[in-house]
């Protein structure tokens, strides 16, 4: 696969990486290939956070594949990756975002509803999850870009499965999904991209 799966040869990466608390990738000879497989500290007069010489004993893998998929787009290439919430609001993962606003811009950010992957394999997954859009291309120092944001509440199925359909005024069964929306919004203030 490594000949195969060269850096920089993709136009565009589309990927749900696996995640959860059980799931985790360790040993040296792996995260050492990653810049994110190192631990990070901030920068006691900078107050930047930077990559130390360290290894972590472990990481989860939505972190690898994050950076793995950054590699394998060639330069202006787009990535749109599934990753849990927690990546963009935990202080515990903020060197995650420090390493992608330096390598990449990041184009979208939509929350999707729990309901999305709860019934997903053997009992799905109860993580919050998000899509990330990011073009491969290093932003310019201290450039200004607008970022699109959105908060999918339905996905037109609850936690069961079982649509989520809904009366209207005139008593029509109208199914509860945000997500086709997401699309129309971002054709109308990103466009193509």
């Amino acid at each position: 696969m490594r000949k195969k799966l060269r850096p920089a040869s993709f136009d565009v990466v589309l990927t749900n990486p696996p995640f959860g608390k059980k799931i985790v990738v360790k040993g040296d000879r792996i995260l050492s290939q990653f810049d994110l497989g190192y631990k990070w500290k901030r920068n006691k007069e900078t107050k930047a956070l930077e990559k130390t010489a360290t290894l972590h004993d472990d990481q989860p893998p939505q972190i690898l594949f994050l950076e793995r998929c950054l590699q394998l787009l060639k330069p202006g290439g787009r990535l749109g990756i599934v990753l849990p919430e927690a990546v963009f609001g935990m202080p515990t993962y903020a060197y995650v975002v420090t390493w992608l606003r330096e390598r990449g811009k990041i184009r979208g950010v939509v929350s999707m509803p729990e309901a999305l992957f709860k019934t997903s394999g053997k009992g799905g997954t109860h993580a919050k999850v998000c899509v990330l859009f990011v073009e491969n291309t290093r932003p310019n120092q201290g450039e200004d870009y607008d970022i699109f944001m959105a908060d999918v509440k339905w996905c037109g199925h609850d936690s069961r499965g079982n649509p989520t359909i809904r009366k209207d005024k005139f008593g029509k069964g109208v199914l509860l999904d945000e997500v086709p929306m997401v699309h129309e919004r971002w054709a109308q203030i990103i466009g193509k991209w």
